[in-house]
């Protein structure tokens, strides 16, 4: 068994999805930061304090048909002087009137699960076990999966931060159509140096340190190699530019530091064994196969579709061993 420890910090924006998205009758904009309520809270407060409470219900109700905008409501029903009394938390960004992905949280602290970096780590390791296997690969199972999951055994700390969040907006680049198509906003972190933020990696079973480093770096570079190769993401030349440095950063990155992908933005190569399996199977011949596995809707090869935030894709950090 042997542990270390690494500091972390941010090469693209970051966002791990709670699951939970606020609408704009949750949140309200003012001085630069996105205000994010608990509307239960605002509907307890009315129901102790106003005596006509199906008046005010109908008030709540025109807006939400006419806008649905949190601040209008608070406005006509007479709560915007106290609106602060209601806010749970804020986001800095720019005015939104759309849904918004939300960061995981453990309370009210940003927060990074374990899970999230040990699962990044996971596939570069079997990625690395079954890269001369392939014929063996065509009939991986969950079971062997976590077979090799329980050979290869480490763990990684969570990790809780209090940095500040900020709104970005998403694009998916539709690649087969020429053409973006735009999705939500999404809480991001910037995680710097001077934030300290540390986590404890544990090599338990049949791996070493080194080896995690080692294996992370070469599955990641082979990964940005295959995105950026791709002829469909080629009418994206600044998105190729950005993807060129992270490879950069990777190929003269110290021999303590390894650079992975988390959360939102990942894809097909980030997140799977999609560079192992383009060597065996083309587009029409993978559909195939996923059809014979009756999968409900079968697919060709990925990505069809690319995700970015201000041009580049989203979830890069670079972790460092410390001492």
């Amino acid at each position: 068994m042997e542990k270390a420890e690494f500091s972390i910090e941010n090469i693209t924006p970051l966002h791990i999805s709670s699951g939970n998205i606020a609408k704009p009758i949750e949140y309200f904009y003012e001085d630069g930061f996105i205000h994010v309520c608990d509307f239960n809270k605002i509907i307890d407060f009315i129901f102790k304090k106003e005596e006509n409470i199906e008046n005010v219900s109908r008030k709540i109700i025109d807006v939400i048909k006419r806008n649905g905008l949190l601040e209008d409501i608070l406005k006509e029903i007479n709560l915007y002087d106290r609106r602060k009394e209601f806010v749970v938390y804020k986001i800095k960004g720019p005015p939104e009137k759309t849904q918004i992905k939300l960061f995981m949280r453990h309370g009210k602290n940003l927060y990074i699960p374990g899970s999230s970096i040990k699962g990044a780590i996971r596939t570069s390791i079997l990625f690395e076990k079954l890269k001369d296997s392939k014929n063996y690969l065509l009939n991986f199972s969950e079971k062997d999966f976590n077979n090799y999951s329980e050979k290869y055994n480490f763990s990684v700390s969570d990790i809780e931060g209090n940095f500040q969040s900020e709104l970005l907006r998403i694009n998916r680049l539709g690649m087969q159509q020429n053409k973006a198509s735009k999705l939500d906003s999404a809480e991001f972190i910037n995680i710097r140096q001077d934030h300290k933020i540390k986590c404890s990696i544990v090599a338990v079973k049949n791996l070493t340190i080194k080896e995690i480093i080692n294996f992370t770096n070469q599955f990641y570079y082979q990964s940005l190699k295959r995105i950026i190769d791709m002829d469909s993401l080629k009418k994206y030349p600044k998105v190729i530019e950005n993807l060129k440095i992270i490879m950069d950063i990777i190929k003269n990155r110290e021999k303590d530091e390894m650079i992975l992908q988390l959360g939102f933005g990942g894809n097909y190569f980030t997140k799977s064994f999609g560079s192992l399996l383009v060597e065996i199977y083309n587009d029409k011949n993978l559909y195939a196969l996923r059809k014979s596995r009756k999968i409900s809707k079968p697919f060709g090869i990925f990505p069809k579709t690319f995700t970015t935030v201000n041009d580049t894709q989203p979830g890069w950090i670079k972790m460092k061993m410390i001492g």
